[in-house]
């Protein structure tokens, strides 16, 4: 995000989004600069809208948060990477060209830059009596954590429930300064309340007091007050579950332990459970890993007259960068690669630039090369070569990359170049010198158990996939800084291949999902699709958007406030005042939850049915709903007779799977940077579904279930 009162560094607006109030400096507003008074981020179709600020003369000239500015005193923002500033002197005017919100609809506007704002102070983050509470804990003196403790009681916890009131302050002060701790517990456990949090957070406390018979009794008032639904079963409150048995274990109730360790295991990977109770591990698992052939081996003929094969280069990353010399980005990329390898004479890379002009054209591309003192090796590919430029690395543009890991497998394809292509180079090939010499048996992805069957039909590498979605036959691909892509879909499972495109990096994609037929992405603020044939379209959105899901030829967005409904041309069919936390899609319209209801909106926009949903946060294509950290909630044909399951992803990144009896079933954990993504979709017809598993960073896994 950037501090569109001029440019404020992204630290800056880092700290501005987790309250640290906005920071000026003199370094960016001097005493004759004026301000525009906006907050925006960049997409390459032009610079955001975040906030505008109150008063500024932004508000008065009328834009608002959501608004995409397209121009800057005419210069076009997707033409250039060098647009004129927004800020300039007090008083002077600046013409901006913007598009509102759900529009596509160009307009002109002038802005005065006007005073720059006073600083903004940071509010108070917590009530007076949880800020004592906090505190005193901290500095860790008895007395003062009695007198605290009894403020917070005498407050009724300020109104808020216990355990979010007393929040990991007292855990940390049981960890870190017990006699803080204690002196704490002495007042809470006078208290009778009977809020599951409250029953928590002193069960938390004493069990890393090792007080482990009186913390079994509070977690297990915890847990007997909370709801025993399909959260449940999916294992969020497995924290609570560990720490009570382990406190039973310890106080002397050994087969309670027992007991309530095979039961979380069903649901959660706990070794250091397993082992604290002294049990062997009970469930099956089985290994997930993505196999990684070998490229076939190739010489090339350089252009110095030597040869270089690449069999010779085995064990370390081998960085392929097709270019021509007609190539205008190929001119920027070059130069920057060979500043790259000046920069780093000791990288154990080996970078080869193969160009694929033709015959006629081969003295241009050296003469090109020698007076970028290019410090790499160089050849020519073309129809005669061995190495040819479509048949063996899908290459159909330049510039692309493409990059051997150290066990000879393909491990990066992208075409196109940004700003930030070398840097990404850079960073990629440095995580592959940083893997483990385990990639030559497979590249890590994950680990899977259930009580049913599973059958991996392929796991395949696919670099900087972070979101999957599926619908009719196709999987549509998030991937990280470009275009969501359609992933090759052969024998029921999805394959590689896919390369990323990067003429303009795409940042801060949330969202995928197959609408129409072509994949559509989403950040916070904005909606884009990657047609292959029609016309595409990029929109932008009133607030930030926390759900999107295609149903029909309708697209359904869900933002902080709001719902919006879109047809296959981004045009806006219905703007509903409603303010929903998740969607699903439905036989027809969707399914929404906004965490007291779950309401059933039919395509005309209308409510078609209302029902109590308390503390409801994800909902599935049937209707079943969820409360607490579950952050994906789907209901597939995975059952012996195609009757159907649910699958859901906990906060903590565990895939779950419910039996036919709501017990779990089925338990993945995946590896990689961050959480995973799943989809679920019949891709072989055979009328059952699929689960498809995306990996941040690593592939997606095809898996064929049966749960009981």
């Amino acid at each position: 995000m950037t501090l569109l009162f001029d440019t404020l560094q992204s630290m800056r607006s880092l700290l501005l989004s987790l309250g640290f109030g906005v920071l000026f400096g003199t370094d960016v507003f001097a005493q004759d600069r004026g301000y525009v008074g906006i907050l925006y981020t960049d997409q390459p179709e032009g610079k955001i809208i975040t906030k505008v600020h109150a008063g500024g003369e932004a508000e008065k000239a009328g834009l608002r948060a959501g608004d995409l500015i397209v121009s800057i005193d005419g210069v076009r923002l997707a033409d250039t990477d060098d647009a004129p500033a927004l800020r300039g002197d007090k008083g002077s005017a600046v013409q901006v060209g913007i598009v509102r919100s759900l529009s596509r609809v160009e307009e002109e506007i002038e802005i005065n830059r006007g005073e720059r704002p006073k600083k903004i102070t940071e509010l108070n983050r917590f009530p007076k009596s949880v800020a004592r509470f906090a505190a005193a804990l901290k500095e860790g003196k008895p007395g003062p954590v009695k007198k605290a403790t009894k403020a917070l009681i005498e407050d009724n916890f300020a109104d808020q429930d216990p355990g979010e009131a007393m929040d990991r302050f007292l855990l940390r002060a049981a960890r870190y300064r017990k006699r803080a701790a204690r002196a704490a517990l002495a007042e809470l456990m006078t208290v009778e309340r009977s809020e599951p949090g409250f029953s928590y957070r002193v069960g938390e406390a004493l069990f890393y007091l090792d007080r482990h018979v009186e913390a079994a009794v509070y977690l297990k008032d915890a847990l007997d007050g909370l709801p025993q639904d399909r959260a449940m079963q999916l294992g969020i409150h497995h924290r609570v579950q560990e720490m009570l048995a382990k406190s039973l274990w310890d106080s002397g109730k050994k087969q309670e332990a027992i007991d309530l360790t095979r039961k979380i295991v069903n649901f959660a990977e706990k070794p250091q459970l397993v082992g604290w109770i002294g049990m062997a591990e009970p469930t099956p698992h089985e290994e997930l890993r993505i196999e990684l052939p070998p490229e076939e081996d190739f010489e090339l003929s350089l252009f110095d007259g030597t040869k270089w094969r690449l069999s010779d280069h085995k064990g370390k990353p081998v960085v392929l960068v097709f270019w021509a010399s007609w190539c205008g980005p190929c001119k920027r990329e070059i130069p920057e690669i060979i500043e790259l390898r000046k920069a780093r004479p000791d990288w154990p890379v080996e970078i080869v630039a193969l160009s694929i002009d033709k015959a006629s054209a081969e003295q241009k591309a050296i003469e090109m090369l020698d007076k970028w003192k290019v410090n790499f090796p160089a050849a020519r590919i073309g129809p005669s070569s061995a190495l040819t430029q479509a048949d063996r690395f899908n290459v159909e543009g330049v510039p692309s990359i493409r990059i051997i890991g150290p066990s000879g497998g393909m491990r990066v394809a992208s075409q196109g170049y940004s700003s930030r292509s070398v840097a990404k180079l850079e960073r990629k090939v440095d995580a592959l010198l940083s893997e483990s010499t385990e990639v030559e048996k497979g590249f890590p992805f994950g680990r899977i158990w259930t009580s049913g069957t599973a059958k991996v039909r392929s796991i395949v590498a696919i670099d900087d996939v972070h979101g999957i979605s599926a619908a009719e036959g196709l999987v549509a691909l998030g991937i990280r800084g470009t275009d969501s892509v359609l992933a090759p879909v052969q024998n029921g499972a999805v394959q590689g291949g896919v390369v990323a495109f990067r003429e303009k990096e795409k940042v801060g994609s949330q969202h995928v999902v197959v609408f129409d037929g072509d994949p559509v992405s989403a950040g916070s603020r904005w909606i884009r699709t990657s047609k292959e044939a029609g016309e595409n379209w990029f929109v932008t959105t009133p607030s930030p958007i926390r759900s999107m899901v295609a149903s029909g030829e309708q697209l359904w967005v869900a933002m902080n406030e709001g719902l919006v409904v879109l047809d296959t041309n981004g045009q806006v069919i219905h703007n509903l005042d409603v303010t929903v936390l998740d969607l699903a899609q439905a036989q027809e319209g969707v399914w929404a939850v906004d965490g007291a209801e779950r309401m059933r909106i039919g395509p005309e926009g209308t409510a078609l049915m209302r029902d109590q949903a308390e503390n409801s946060s994800q909902i599935a294509s049937d209707g079943t709903w969820v409360s607490g950290p579950v952050v994906d909630l789907f209901v597939g044909r995975f059952g012996p007779e195609g009757e159907a399951r649910t699958i859901g992803v906990r906060a903590d990144g565990t895939i779950v799977g419910l039996s036919g009896e709501n017990r779990a079933a089925l338990r993945i954990s995946i590896d990689g940077d961050d959480g995973p993504s799943i989809a679920i979709s019949d891709l072989d017809g055979d009328g059952r579904d699929e689960l498809l598993v995306s990996s941040w960073g690593r592939g997606v896994a095809t898996i064929e279930l049966e749960l009981p």
